[in-house]
C-alpha cells in the first residue's frame, strides 16, 4: 500500500466521524467541492428545504450560545493561524506516521503534508466552509479521483462518501440511544472520556460495514500483509486525542467548542413539548427530561425541578408563558405556550385550538412580505429561502398529534379513535402557513416537503393496537394538502395515505407477538406483525394505495443488517419481499397485507465468483430481499444476458412499485405470465414503453440506453429526481452519444449523471446489452439511491 493511498482514506474517515459526531451536517456539494472528488456542476446542492433548514437551525442555536459560540470560533482560528504549525505539533501525527512510513521510501515533507491534511480534518468540525481543505484540493484532488481504481471496489461516488459520513452520525445516534439516561448524561458531559470511547466504538462499527463503498476501501486498505502496519482506530483517536491535547491551552479550550457544537445540536435536533401536566424533552430517541433545568417566565405556571417530579407542572392560574430547558447552564429548548385552559396544550397551541408555531410562522411570514416584494435577484431567494425554512419548521411542529391522552386500553389493545375536531389545530394551522407562504412568496409553496402527520400513541405497553380516522377527518386532512398520516406505535409505524380510496375512514389494526420457534430457521429479527385494514368498516386486503410500513427490530448480534428481509408469512412459509434497514427498523411498502416478520436471508450462489469483487454484494444482498432471484438453485447466471421482463421486475420490485390495479396493455403480455404484473406496473407508471405502440417483446434483451432510461423515470416516482435541463451537454462527454435514440437520449442523460449506469473509455455503450451481474449492480444503485 502506498503512503497516499492510506493517507487520504484513513484522514477522510477520520474526518467525516469527527464531523458527524461534533453535529454538523454533512454538505455532499461543500464537501465534494472542497476535497475534489467531482467538479462543482456534478455535485449535489442543498435544494432539500427540510435539510437547509436542519443546517439554519444547527447555526441558529449555536449563535444563541455567546460564550460557546466564541469557543469554537477561538478553535477554529488557531488551527487556521500560523502559531499551529508542524514545527511546533508535528509529534502529534506520530502514532500513524509510524505505520506508513515503515518500509517506505518517505520524508520530511510528506509527514508535512500528512499533518497539514489532519489539521484540515480538525477545521472540517468547527469551520464548516471547508476553508483548511480548500488550500488541499488541487494536490490532493488526482489521489482521491482514483481511489475508485486502486481498490477492487466499483465506482466510488461522492454518495458514498456522504453515506459513509451519515452512516457515522446514524450509529452515532443509535448507540446514544441504547444508552440508560445516566450513561447518556455522562457522554455529554465527557466524564472519564465517554465521549472518546462512544467515537471507537462507532468507527470501528461503520469502518466494518459491508454495504457502504467507503467502508469497503477501507478494508481494501487494511489488507496487509503485516497487520501491524495497518492503521487502526486506536491510531486514529490517539492522534485525534493529540490534537485535543494541542487545542486545550491558552486562549484556546477545544473541550469547550465540543461542548458548545454538542449542545448546539440538541437543542436544534431535540424535540420538546410541554402540556398541562408536564414538560418533557428528548434527544437522540431518549427523554432526558430529568438532566434538564427548567423555568416559566410566568410565575402562575410552575415547573418542578425537584429529583423525583422534575418536568412536573403546576398552574396556578390559566397563562401565557415561555417555558425554558437548560443543559449544563445553556438552553436547548424554549418555548411560548398557554396553559390552564381546557383545550389540549402541546406546547404548539394556543387559545381556541390555534397551532402556535403556525401563528408565529404567519407573523414571521408576514415580516418577510415587504423584504421579499421589494427584493430583487440573488436577496429575493435568500429571502424567500428564508420564507420556506420558517414555514418548514412551523410545519414540523404543526403536524405532530401526540394522542396518549385519547389512548384507551383494553383487552390487550390500545385503541385511538379520532374525529376532524381532534385534529383541527394540525389541519388548521397547516393550512394557515402553507397558504401564507403562498401569499408572501407565490410558487415557494412547492419547495416544501410533502405534507404528512404524525399521530403518536405514546407509550403502549399492549401487544395491540387500532386507529380509527373518521372519514370527515381524512377528507379535511386531504383538503389540506397532507397526504398521509404516520401512525406511530412504540417503535411501529405505518403511513396511510389519505388519498381517495381511503375517503370513507380508515381503521387500521396492528398485531405483535412472539415468532413461533417452529417458523423458520432462518435467523428471526423482529416480532411478528398481524395487519389488519377497513375502509368505509369494512375489511379488505387489497390496498387501493400501498401503504408504508416501518418494524422495529431486535436480537440483531451477529447478524448482517443489509440482508435483513420483511418476510410474508403464507401458510407457514416466507415470502421475502425486501426493505430497507436504517437505525434499529426496517421499511417497506405494502400493497397487501398478511402477517409479517424480519429475518436474515443468506443466499448463496455457486457461480458468481468471476464478478465477486465487483457485483457479488450486490447480488447478494438483493436476493436476500427477493429482488432477484437465481435461475436454480444456487446458480445465479451471472453472465445471462436480461431480458426487458425480467429487468422491469427487478425494478418494480427494487423500488416497491407494485400495482395491484394496474391492467396490461401489450398484445404479448398475457394476464398469466409470470412477468405480466411488473410490465403492467412499470407501464401505468410511465416507466417503460413498447417496442412499439402495442407489443411489448418481453423477451427481448434489454439494452444499456434501455435499463437507463427505465431507472432514471423509476426514480423520477420515487425519488423525486428531475430531467437534466440540457441532454445533449450531458451527453457531450460520450463520444458515441449520437447512436442513443432520441426518445432515450433524457433517460440516459439522467442516469449517466446522477452515477446509476456509468460508461466506460468515453463511451456509454448504449445499444450494448447487460447480463445480470451488471444489472444487479444498477438495480442495487436504484436500490440505495438517495440525493
Amino acid at each position: 500500500m502506498t503512503f497516499k493511498k492510506k493517507l487520504v482514506v484513513s484522514t477522510i474517515a477520520a474526518s467525516m466521524a469527527m464531523t458527524a459526531f461534533a453535529g454538523i451536517p454533512l454538505s455532499t456539494k461543500g464537501l465534494a467541492e472542497k476535497i475534489g472528488i467531482v467538479q462543482v456542476a456534478e455535485a449535489a446542492t442543498f435544494s432539500n428545504p427540510t435539510f437547509v433548514s436542519k443546517v439554519n437551525k444547527i447555526h441558529a442555536a449555536l449563535e444563541k450560545n455567546e460564550s460557546g459560540q466564541a469557543s469554537v470560533r477561538a478553535v477554529r482560528d488557531f488551527i487556521a493561524s500560523d502559531e499551529f504549525t508542524f514545527a511546533s505539533y508535528g509529534n502529534i501525527i506520530d502514532p500513524v506516521w509510524s505505520k506508513i512510513s515503515s518500509g517506505q521510501q518517505l520524508g520530511a515533507n510528506d509527514k508535512i503534508k500528512l499533518f497539514d491534511i489532519f489539521k484540515a480534518v480538525f477545521s472540517l468540525t468547527y469551520d464548516p466552509t471547508f476553508s483548511e481543505l480548500e488550500a488541499l484540493k488541487e494536490e490532493h484532488e488526482e489521489f482521491l479521483k482514483g481511489l475508485a481504481e486502486k481498490v477492487d471496489v466499483d465506482g466510488l461516488t461522492v454518495n458514498d462518501l456522504v453515506g459513509f459520513g451519515l452512516l457515522v452520525e446514524t450509529t452515532v445516534s443509535s448507540e446514544l440511544t441504547a444508552k440508560s439516561t445516566a450513561e447518556l448524561a455522562l457522554i455529554l458531559a465527557n466524564e472519564n472520556n465517554e465521549r472518546n470511547d462512544l467515537l471507537k466504538g462507532v468507527l470501528a462499527k461503520v469502518r466494518a460495514n459491508t454495504t457502504n463503498k467507503f467502508s469497503l476501501v477501507l478494508q481494501g486498505w487494511d489488507n496487509n500483509d503485516d497487520p501491524a502496519k495497518n492503521v487502526t482506530t486506536d491510531d486514529l483517536l490517539s492522534v485525534y486525542n493529540g490534537f485535543v491535547a494541542a487545542l486545550n491551552a491558552d486562549d484556546v479550550n477545544f473541550e469547550a467548542a465540543a461542548k458548545a457544537l454538542v449542545l448546539a445540536y440538541i437543542r436544534a435536533e431535540g424535540t420538546g413539548t410541554v402540556n398541562n401536566t408536564a414538560a418533557s424533552f428528548s434527544v437522540f430517541g431518549k427523554n432526558i427530561t430529568s438532566l434538564l433545568q427548567w423555568e416559566s417566565s410566568n410565575t402562575d405556571i410552575v415547573i418542578d425541578n425537584t429529583a423525583e417530579n422534575r418536568g412536573k407542572v403546576t398552574i396556578k392560574a390559566p397563562a401565557t408563558t415561555t417555558i425554558k430547558a437548560t443543559l449544563s447552564g445553556v438552553v436547548v429548548y424554549e418555548q411560548s405556550v398557554t396553559l390552564g385552559n381546557s383545550y389540549p396544550s402541546t406546547g404548539s397551541v394556543g387559545p381556541g385550538g390555534i397551532s402556535a408555531p403556525a401563528d408565529q410562522a404567519v407573523q414571521d411570514l408576514n415580516n418577510l412580505k415587504s423584504q421579499i416584494a421589494n427584493a430583487t435577484g440573488a436577496d429575493k431567494d435568500a429571502l424567500v429561502q428564508k420564507a420556506v425554512d420558517t414555514a418548514v419548521k412551523a410545519l414540523e411542529e404543526t403536524l405532530l398529534f401526540k394522542a396518549s391522552s385519547k389512548v384507551t386500553v383494553s383487552e390487550g389493545t390500545a385503541k385511538l379513535v379520532l374525529n376532524k375536531s381532534d385534529l383541527n389545530t394540525l389541519t388548521s394551522g397547516t393550512k394557515k402557513v402553507v397558504d401564507k407562504l403562498k401569499e408572501i412568496a407565490p410558487g415557494a409553496e412547492a419547495q416544501l416537503p410533502v405534507l404528512e402527520a404524525t399521530v403518536d400513541f405514546g407509550t403502549v405497553t399492549a401487544a395491540n393496537a387500532t386507529i380509527e380516522l373518521s372519514a370527515d377527518l381524512v377528507k379535511e386532512l386531504a383538503a389540506v394538502g397532507i397526504s398521509a398520516v404516520n401512525t406511530v406505535v412504540s417503535g411501529f409505524k405505518a403511513k396511510l395515505p389519505t388519498a381517495s380510496g381511503f375517503a370513507n375512514g380508515v381503521g387500521f389494526t396492528v398485531k405483535k407477538s412472539e415468532a413461533a420457534t417452529d417458523l423458520t430457521t432462518l435467523p428471526v429479527a423482529s416480532d411478528v406483525y398481524d395487519f389488519e385494514l377497513k375502509l368505509g368498516g369494512q375489511v379488505t386486503s387489497v390496498l387501493p394505495a400501498p401503504i408504508q410500513i416501518t418494524v422495529p427490530v431486535k436480537n440483531t448480534t451477529g447478524l448482517d443488517a443489509d440482508l435483513l428481509t420483511l418476510a410474508k408469512i403464507i401458510e407457514g412459509k416466507l415470502q421475502f419481499v425486501g426493505g430497507k434497514v436504517s437505525g434499529g427498523v426496517i421499511t417497506e411498502t405494502r400493497h397487501k397485507f398478511s402477517s409479517y416478520v424480519v429475518v436474515e436471508n443468506k443466499v448463496s450462489f455457486g457461480d458468481t465468483s468471476s464478478v465477486q469483487s465487483w457485483a457479488g454484494r450486490q447480488i447478494q444482498v438483493l436476493a436476500a430481499k427477493g429482488i432477484i432471484n437465481g435461475k436454480k438453485d444456487g446458480v445465479f447466471a451471472p453472465q445471462d444476458n436480461v431480458t426487458r421482463a425480467e429487468f422491469a421486475k427487478m425494478l418494480i420490485e427494487a423500488l416497491d412499485l407494485d400495482s395491484e390495479t394496474a391492467t396490461n396493455k401489450f398484445s404479448d403480455v398475457k394476464a398469466g405470465d409470470w412477468f405480466a404484473p411488473y410490465v403492467a406496473a412499470a407501464a401505468e407508471k410511465g416507466i417503460i414503453n413498447g417496442r412499439t405502440a402495442t407489443t411489448f417483446v418481453p423477451n427481448a434483451t434489454i439494452t444499456r440506453a434501455e435499463m437507463a432510461t427505465m431507472v432514471a423515470r423509476a426514480l423520477k416516482a420515487t425519488a423525486g429526481l428531475k430531467d437534466v435541463e440540457d441532454v445533449k451537454a450531458a451527453l457531450a462527454g460520450f463520444s458515441d452519444a449520437s447512436s442513443v435514440h432520441a426518445t432515450l437520449e433524457a433517460g440516459v442523460a439522467l442516469a449517466s449523471s446522477k452515477e446509476l449506469i456509468i460508461g466506460s473509455n468515453g463511451k456509454f455503450r448504449p445499444n450494448d446489452t447487460a447480463n445480470r451481474a451488471e444489472a444487479a449492480v444498477i438495480i442495487y444503485r436504484a436500490f440505495n439511491y438517495t440525493e
